[in-house]
């Protein structure tokens, strides 16, 4: 059974662009903004969830510390354009495995998600 991926990003384009990327090796689901993320999370239990810092009115660390409650094994990759040393420290702190910015290089995406998949 394939690994399942949860992408989380308020533009529609970066996740259609993810999910051609990853369905080939994973189940994908997509969420644009953070309730439907949360409902993913209940029901699908994905493995990893790429998440964008940036979800509009609701900050990505906020909407890890809601996923973590929900699924405290969630393996989490943090997405932006700009990380301040906060958000990356208060993500080390949650347990985010990677920061990854935009514009982001699509091998060492799927390279590193491959990597925090196989060793977790």
């Amino acid at each position: 059974m394939p690994h399942k991926i949860l992408i989380i990003d308020d533009q529609p384009r970066i996740c259609s662009l993810l999910e051609e990327v990853f369905k080939k090796d994973y189940e994908v689901y997509l969420a644009t903004e953070a309730n439907k993320a949360l409902e993913i999370i209940e029901t699908a239990q994905p493995d990893l969830a790429i998440v964008d810092m940036n979800l509009g009115q609701e900050s990505g660390v906020d909407l890890i510390e809601k996923m973590l409650e929900i699924k405290n094994d969630l393996l989490l990759v943090m997405l932006t354009g700009n990380y301040t040393p906060r958000h990356k420290e208060r993500g080390a702190e949650l347990g985010v495995k990677a920061f990854l910015e935009k514009p982001f290089d699509i091998i060492e995406m799927r390279s590193c998600i491959a990597s925090i998949l196989s060793n977790g």
